[in-house]
């Protein structure tokens, strides 16, 4: 059984996260987000995969099973109620 995983933050630990993410043979790395369009488009290319600009569009567009949260710490709980909203 393959896990769907959301990466949120395209800067330098989402980007060390998504090399790990990707060698694991049973994570599919559904979709990056960043604030910045430009980081997510990078580092979705990256990881073959698709960028978004947020977390609610890459949740409602990929239905991830888990998010990978790789933002600095002081917007964690951001994040998480976000996920708690979406059902994540």
């Amino acid at each position: 059984m393959n896990v769907k995983v959301g990466i949120v933050g395209a800067g330098r630990m989402g980007k060390r996260h998504g090399e790990i993410l990707k060698r694991i043979p049973e994570v599919e790395i559904a979709g990056v987000c960043d604030i910045k369009e430009e980081k997510s488009k990078e580092l979705s290319r990256e990881l073959n995969t698709e960028a978004f600009e947020n977390l609610k569009d890459m949740i409602k567009n990929t239905i991830p099973d888990a998010i990978w949260l790789c933002t600095p710490a002081d917007v964690h709980t951001e994040n998480v109620i976000e996920c708690l909203n979406e059902n994540i």
